[in-house]
C-alpha cells in the first residue's frame, strides 16, 4: 500500500486547521495559543512554541514547517 508524504503547513495554517477541526482534548490554553499564533502570522515562534505546535498538530496527522521530525 503506497503512502503519501503531506506536506507541511505554515504555523498559521497549521493553527488555522486545528482550530476549526480540534482535537478532542484541546484545552483552553491551547486554543489560546492557536489563536494567538493564527491571528500574529509575522511574529516569530520560539523553539518551545513550534515543538508545542506540533503536539498539538500530531494528532491530527498535520506536519508543521520549520520543525525537525
Amino acid at each position: 500500500m503506497a503512502t503519501t508524504a503531506q506536506a507541511a503547513m505554515t504555523p498559521r495554517e497549521t493553527a488555522l486547521e486545528l482550530l476549526t477541526n480540534p482535537p478532542p482534548g484541546l484545552s483552553w490554553k491551547g486554543a489560546q495559543f492557536l489563536g494567538n499564533v493564527a491571528g500574529l502570522p509575522d511574529r516569530e515562534l520560539s523553539e518551545a512554541q513550534l515543538s508545542w505546535l506540533a503536539k498539538l498538530a500530531a494528532p491530527a496527522g498535520l506536519i508543521v514547517e520549520g520543525v525537525s521530525a
